[in-house]
């Protein structure tokens, strides 16, 4: 039998449909891939990409792991690159400097236990001119030594609660003639600071209210950056008609 006839024997030629399957089979194989990995339950289907990107259709979804569902905590280099941070960890140095120089049993924490009352930090080079910076530097102080422990006196309370339409209820003030007339404190805390091309060096005391000795005293020296630039810019002076003297009167 000649070769031909065998091969028409063994193969005989194919109708025209299947020819036409065969020439489009690269595009019908993926297609029927697509459909039965479709058909086919979440559980028994093997991962084909890019099915096995999509979700489970299921009704709940298992929990994300914890570093996932929970922001992490600060870490140190983040701390020490934002401002605010730096600033806050800064000034909680400064307290426990001046806390550290005050024995316990000393004469001085006696003075402290009678109270503390808070000044705003002023410029070094003119005593009645301060800024956002030199008011910060106190009120961060002041709630540091209260968180220590001692009797910080408010000296910016008012006789009564101010209710103002549209803005709220007030009970701190600086106008004169709200405050009251004196506080009752044995030490005052009182600073300077000292702007500079490079940073800002913090100097702050507590003071006896009696005489004026210096209790405990410590230094503090801050770059700048864009948050001390902002708060050292609207410095002012303290005009002399404006003036308002608040005694402090020591325990009897």
């Amino acid at each position: 039998m000649p070769c031909w006839s065998l091969k028409l024997a063994l193969f005989p030629p194919r109708p025209r449909w299947w020819r036409l399957i065969g020439r489009q089979q690269a595009l019908l194989y993926p297609l029927a891939l697509f459909i039965c990995a479709l058909a086919a339950p979440a559980s028994a289907a093997a991962p084909l990409w890019p099915l096995d990107q999509w979700p489970a259709p299921s009704a709940s979804r298992p929990a994300p792991p914890p570093s996932l569902a929970q922001p992490r905590p600060a870490s140190d280099s983040s701390a020490a690159t934002d401002p605010a941070i730096r600033l806050k960890n800064e000034v909680q140095r400064l307290a426990a400097e001046l806390m550290a120089s005050i024995d316990e049993a000393s004469s001085e924490r006696g003075l402290l236990d009678q109270g503390l009352a808070v000044a705003t930090f002023v410029e070094l080079k003119k005593l009645d001119r301060s800024s956002s910076f030199g008011r910060l530097i106190a009120e961060q102080l002041l709630t540091e030594f209260q968180r220590r422990g001692l009797r910080v006196v408010e000296a910016r309370t008012s006789s009564t609660i101010l209710v103002a339409p549209r803005h709220g209820e007030h009970f701190l003030s600086r106008e004169p003639e709200l405050l009251q007339p004196g506080v009752t404190a044995g030490a005052v805390l009182a600073g300077t600071y000292t702007p500079t091309p490079q940073g800002v060096f913090v100097n702050g005391r507590i003071i006896a209210a009696s005489d004026g000795t210096v209790l405990a005293s410590a230094v503090l020296t801050l770059p700048r950056d864009a948050l001390i630039d902002f708060l050292l810019a609207d410095r002012s002076s303290a005009g002399r008609s404006n003036r308002q003297p608040i005694y402090v009167k020591e325990l009897p």
